[in-house]
């Protein structure tokens, strides 16, 4: 614990010094975001789950520790849906997910290009499932669609880590693009799975691709990107 704090210290410290030379800049972001969701071992009779790509944004802190080296911390929203057929009892899940992702990213410049990695932070705001649900006191008609069922805390974990890769290039002063990859660590399945999407699998692993603009505010320096 000791070591920790000093190095935040240090670290802190740096950043201070350095800045005096480099300003800190805020960045805007935004773009597509291709969530690529593992529901794994599934039955053989339900579809390959679908998600939908989808659109993000948020904003970037950049902080200079040296010539070319920052440290970038973001905090960013995203929405996205999945669903999925069970050919054998014609039922269907449909879930729509509310996620902030916060990466803090270790950001290395070589010109107008820059690459960067680092850990990152999701945090579920809110899943609503809609899915077919079994009525055994109705022999006709044995399911019925469940619409708007507040599953946050169920059939998806609040709170999850994953690692951040990435490049950006710099195409004026204040605009670029980047794209990146996420690889989730975590299991993205809740301990009280509703719905037969997510109680049927095991465990979800939940993995992205974002790739989008930003712009970045602030005077330009002297030596530019």
């Amino acid at each position: 614990m000791n070591k920790t704090i000093i190095c935040l210290i240090l670290l802190v410290t740096a950043v201070n010094v350095y800045g005096q030379k480099e300003r800190t800049r805020i960045a805007l972001r935004a773009g597509v975001h291709v969530p690529l969701i593992d529901y794994v071992n599934l039955p053989a009779d339900f579809s390959k789950p679908d998600v939908q790509a989808s659109v993000y944004g948020g904003f970037q802190v950049n902080l200079p520790v040296g010539e070319k080296l920052s440290i970038a911390p973001e905090a960013v929203l995203c929405f996205y849906e999945a669903q999925s057929y069970s050919t054998s009892l014609r039922s269907i899940q449909h879930d729509g997910i509310l996620q902030a992702l916060v990466p803090v990213l270790f950001r290395y410049r070589l010109g107008k290009v820059s690459v960067f990695a680092g850990p990152q932070a999701q945090f579920l705001l809110s899943a609503k499932g809609s899915w077919l649900k079994e009525t055994p006191d109705d022999p006709d008609y044995s399911h019925y669609l469940e619409q708007g069922a507040n599953i946050t805390s169920k059939s998806y974990s609040v709170f999850g880590i994953s690692g951040v890769i990435g490049a950006e290039w710099v195409f004026k002063y204040r605009f670029g693009i980047d794209a990146r990859y996420q690889l989730g660590f975590s299991d993205f399945r809740g301990k009280n799975p509703e719905g037969v999407l997510t109680k049927s699998s095991e465990k979800i692993r939940a993995d992205a691709f974002q790739a989008g603009l930003f712009f970045r505010f602030g005077k330009k320096p002297r030596k530019a990107n």
